[in-house]
């Protein structure tokens, strides 16, 4: 819901329209939440959607770019609304969402019922402490960082993701994976480097 508000007005319209007229904000989130708890009634039906996932970052680097208190009260409603669909039917709901999100793990969790959680870095949250906090509540998916993927070698890489993973893996809940999207950027023998060390871990080869 925050993304798509914001894509359609802008960030910086969307957060003056909050303040000047409240009532065309919220009618404005009631329509891209009604949308898409529409689109995720059609998507649970199908056989073959394991868990539902979507994107709808949240953050930057030091803070949410909505306030806690108008997240809640223009956001984590239609979340919410998705979320419940997706159970309804039986699947897990997964939130990809960047940024720093503390101030507001606890109302995606206990609140809009989130499954689980993509989308660490190290410069907000290091995914092992992410684990620590919320991993017997939810799955934790990801966090090999991004930024380190593009800027270290292949050596360093491999022991820096099984440090995360046998961190993380410890009482289940953990998937390995990058912190964020695979971009064109990342070197291509880094991200092999990732995928070699879990597999090692795993005890495979190739």
């Amino acid at each position: 819901p925050f993304e798509h508000a914001s894509f359609l007005m802008g960030l910086e319209s969307l957060c003056i329209i909050v303040y000047q007229d409240p009532e065309f904000a919220s009618a404005l989130f009631a329509k891209i939440g009604t949308t898409l708890a529409g689109i995720a009634q059609h998507l649970v039906q199908q056989d073959t959607l394991g868990a539902y996932r979507f994107g709808d970052d949240l953050g930057f680097k030091t803070a949410t770019m909505f306030s806690p208190s108008m997240l809640r009260e223009y956001v984590f409603p239609w979340q919410k609304r998705v979320v419940q669909v997706v159970h309804t039917a039986g699947r897990r709901f997964v939130l990809h969402s960047c940024g720093q999100l503390e101030m507001v793990m606890d109302d995606l969790i206990d609140d809009v019922g989130i499954d689980g959680k993509h989308s660490f870095e190290d410069a907000t949250l290091p995914v092992t402490e992410a684990k620590e906090r919320w991993g017997s509540k939810i799955a934790i998916l990801g966090g090999i960082d991004v930024d380190f993927l593009c800027r270290s070698t292949p050596h360093a890489i491999k022991e820096y993701t099984k440090r995360v993973v046998e961190q993380c893996a410890q009482g289940g809940g953990y998937a390995a994976g990058s912190g964020n999207t695979i971009a064109s950027y990342v070197p291509v023998e880094n991200y092999l480097a990732m995928v070699e060390a879990v597999n090692e871990l795993n005890g495979r080869t190739g």
